[in-house]
């Protein structure tokens, strides 16, 4: 098993997961057997050669691989849609960032990830409903990363002004732009289900300067979905 070394660390001592996290995803077992090796520049197989890309915003020690002689990247969670405001508290507003740049820099012209549809446009890639799309992953990558930056000048304005942290929560949010009433339902029902463990308050502190400074949305939820998730653990054991 190959990977970073924020990866192989994991593996060895996973952290112990918040109990909303543990009833939807499931607590990782600490790996036992199996032989982990360190994740070096490329991957080389028997079909291609593939350049390991350092990919790090959606969580520490993320990586990417990318056919260079097809222009396929191998993205994994590093897109997640053009606008994603739900994320947990392992994101990284400017980590991220930068590696939509590292995106930049290259001619891709099929993104895989793990959500959502494989975006293609080499006319190679066969359109199949309900797994290929046609769109240029380099237009995808320039828009979600214009939006990035965007939101992060939104924080550090609202943080230079001292206002309160709600209230640049909804300045992220104004109801003229598209994502604010198309990601409402998901976003919220994610904030309410997970106990904020999944939310737009940690899309604020993923790009705050200060993220200890931001306070958790709701509370209450998360002590309750700690409360239900104590029970289920005990159940089981």
């Amino acid at each position: 098993m190959y990977g970073t070394p924020a990866t192989l660390a994991a593996i060895r001592a996973p952290e112990t997961l918040s109990a909303a996290r543990r009833t939807f995803i499931g607590q990782p077992a600490r790996l036992t057997g199996g032989e982990l090796r360190r994740l070096d520049a490329s991957v080389h197989t028997d079909a291609a050669d593939l350049s390991v890309i350092q990919s790090p915003g959606h969580c520490d020690g993320h990586a990417s691989l990318l056919d260079a002689a097809c222009g396929i990247l191998f993205a994994g969670d590093s897109f997640m849609h053009t606008v994603f405001t739900s994320p947990n508290r392992d994101v990284s507003g400017d980590e991220w960032i930068a590696t939509l740049e590292r995106y930049g820099s290259r001619d891709i012209k099929t993104m895989i990830g793990t959500h959502g549809a494989i975006y293609s446009r080499d006319p190679a890639i066969a359109r199949l409903p309900f797994v290929t799309t046609r769109a240029d992953p380099n237009r995808m990558i320039a828009d979600k990363l214009r939006f990035l930056r965007w939101a992060r000048d939104v924080v550090a304005e609202g943080e230079r002004r001292q206002l309160p942290y709600s209230v640049i929560e909804a300045c992220l949010f104004p109801w003229q732009r598209w994502w604010s009433w198309h990601n409402w339902f998901t976003d919220e029902s994610g904030r309410l289900f997970s106990g904020g463990e999944f939310s737009r308050t940690y899309f604020v502190r993923s790009l705050s300067r200060t993220p200890e400074r931001v306070p958790a949305r709701f509370p209450p939820f998360a002590r309750l979905a700690d409360w239900v998730g104590g029970r289920l653990t005990a159940r089981r054991s």
